[in-house]
């Protein structure tokens, strides 16, 4: 396990973790598992939900799931001969603390998206079938908040937060400092490949990417919007601001220089 890093990529759901997910597993050092979730389940999701045996069973049982989370992933990760596993489970954020001291050497990538974005994509996701994205606005506001409300327990020295918004709007001054920060941490950058920002990772039809395909087979990236600001009307806003206003103030506070607000946020 010494030889092997992991990489947890989190935030929201719909907050891009899934994009910058699958472009670190460009490098040929890292493997990426995608949402892996086996953290998330052992540790979260089980406790939620087995409950009848005695409680020195149970908590056996907790652990050894754990313990088997782990070894998982680490052989998993050996097996294609790589020395980083990326996990982009986007509810990892939920248990940043188990992690971080379960793998003292693991990096913590934060993807930050307002909350507009995320609570549009959600409404998205929900009618592809995603029952667990909010029926309401307000729901959907409610994972927001909740999720992020997370973020304090990260290990500040190994996260490199990173702003969808910023994506949208500068990507490749976004991505070559977060590269560059991401090599401060030992992570192998060197190939790196943005042909992962050309494929949509929307839940329903595909949307406009970061990185479009030249006819010479070069990626080039364009701006896109990170939210729809014709559909977020006055009403939306009302609804949504008494839930997402004090998560909204601590990611501020947490990550000045990474939080954003879309570009076009003033001009609704």
């Amino acid at each position: 396990m010494a030889n092997i890093t992991p990489i947890f990529v989190l935030g929201s759901p719909r907050s891009g973790t899934t994009l910058i997910s699958a472009f670190l597993g460009t490098s040929k050092e890292i493997i990426d598992f995608g949402e892996l979730g086996v953290f998330y389940f052992a540790r979260w999701v089980s406790r939620r939900e087995y409950k009848r045996s005695t409680m020195l069973l149970r908590e056996d049982y907790f652990r050894e799931l754990e313990n088997h989370a782990v070894d998982f992933a680490v052989r998993k990760t050996e097996e294609v001969f790589a020395t980083y596993f990326c996990d982009s489970t986007p509810f990892n954020l939920r248990i940043a603390d188990f992690l971080a001291t379960t793998f003292p050497n693991a990096i913590f990538v934060l993807t930050l998206r307002h909350y507009s974005g995320v609570i549009q994509s959600l409404e998205r996701s929900f009618a592809d079938g995603r029952r667990w994205a909010g029926e309401t606005v307000p729901e959907r506001a409610l994972i927001w908040k909740e999720v992020y409300s997370y973020a304090p327990n990260l290990p500040f020295e190994r996260t490199v937060p990173i702003s969808f918004d910023r994506l949208c709007l500068s990507p490749q001054l976004t991505i070559d400092e977060f590269v560059q920060r991401l090599g401060i941490l030992g992570v192998p950058t060197h190939d790196l490949s943005l042909s992962a920002f050309c494929k949509s990772h929307a839940t329903t039809k595909p949307r406009s990417t970061i990185g479009v395909v030249t006819n010479d087979g070069e990626t080039n990236l364009q701006s896109i919007p990170s939210f729809d600001r014709f559909l977020w009307l006055k009403s939306t806003e009302n609804d949504v601001s008494a839930i997402v206003s004090e998560t909204e103030n601590m990611l501020k506070q947490l990550f000045p220089q990474y939080y954003y607000q879309p570009v076009d946020w003033g001009e609704r």
